[in-house]
């Protein structure tokens, strides 16, 4: 495995409107002000640690220092501050979706990804941190889905995690609340584009890897 690429689609966001966006989300600050936290729990699918950072999994064979990572537990915790950013609605049909596009140092959102007894934070590190939310329901213009990103510097020595959950083979919908700040309880869904890759700026050195996701809850604190 020589690399994983984490791209998360997070409230219908090109990259140049993403950009575009944030500029903006100053001059536009969603109404509300708490506390969203979103947790989820799982397996490493694939990856690979060659600081190391974690410190667990076996060293792969004739490569000094280097952890393979498959089949280690996580925990993951996005944070938002929903009194920041800039609110994303549906392009489409009204009612469809909601989310928040985050930007600028301090960050007000993080991730936070546990591995074994060591934790990394994401948007901490690195200029150029901005973090997004997004959750649609099934309708005849949408398709049920979550996503969350927090992403950090520039690529290729970028810090990002980022999943993306849909239904478990096309069945029955996430949940048909639009509000990407509902609490939610869920497990037995699909996922793509779920990952991370920590860099700290050194493309040289990399954690990375795919998640195998088991359950999500969403709380407001």
């Amino acid at each position: 495995m020589n690399a994983t690429r984490v791209s998360v689609r997070a409230g219908r966001r090109p990259g140049m409107l993403l950009t575009i966006a944030l500029l903006l989300s100053a001059l536009m600050p969603c109404a509300r002000g708490a506390d969203i936290v979103a947790t989820l729990t799982g397996t490493i699918a694939a990856g690979w640690d060659n600081f190391p950072l974690f410190n667990v999994g076996p060293e792969v064979p004739r490569v000094k220092g280097q952890r393979d990572l498959k089949g280690q537990a996580f925990n993951l915790v996005y944070r938002f501050d929903d009194g920041k950013g800039m609110a994303t609605p549906p392009t489409q049909c009204a009612g469809s979706g909601s989310g928040i596009l985050l930007g600028g140092q301090p960050l007000p959102a993080s991730a936070v990804l546990t591995i074994g007894n060591v934790s990394f934070t994401f948007g901490t590190h690195l200029r150029n941190v901005k973090a997004s939310a997004w959750r649609s329901v099934a309708s005849n213009c949408s398709q049920s889905e979550i996503d969350f990103e927090v992403d950090e510097g520039v690529s290729p020595g970028n810090n990002v995690v980022g999943v993306r959950l849909k239904p478990a083979n096309g069945g029955r919908p996430l949940t048909q609340n639009p509000d990407w700040r509902a609490p939610l309880t869920i497990t037995g869904f699909d996922w793509d584009y779920s990952g991370f890759a920590i860099t700290n700026g050194d493309y040289r050195h990399m954690a990375n890897g795919t998640f195998d996701l088991k359950s999500l809850t969403v709380a407001r604190k």
